[in-house]
């Protein structure tokens, strides 16, 4: 078994490797085929966050949430985590142009 830590975002594009894995927890959770009790894993360090309990060790809350999400990822069926990670590898961005005047392929008036 890989380690999940050595799945950290770092460089450039961490912003989108952060993102990526939070859609994945959120594309998890909504999908019917993985166990709710495997689900309750991201719920309990929500609660964690905002309960007024505090471990004695230097980790911040952030880092206990992004430890149950990377925990409830690998909890989860390898089919179904490939399943989803392909699905939001495969979304395509796009950005909106106007467009300053008639196409060029449009009839003349």
């Amino acid at each position: 078994m890989r380690n999940p830590l050595n799945r950290l975002p770092t460089g450039p594009g961490w912003a989108q490797s952060i993102a990526n894995h939070l859609k994945l927890v959120w594309r998890l959770l909504r999908d019917r085929r993985i166990n709710p009790l495997i689900k309750l894993i991201p719920f309990s360090s929500i609660l964690y966050f905002v309960s007024p309990f505090d471990l004695p060790l230097p980790i911040d809350d952030v880092g206990v949430i992004w430890f149950a999400t990377v925990l409830f990822i690998e909890f989860s069926p390898p089919a179904i985590v490939e399943e989803h990670r392909l699905a939001i590898a495969n979304t395509v961005n796009v950005e909106w142009k106007e467009l300053e005047g008639p196409p060029d392929d449009a009839p003349p008036a």
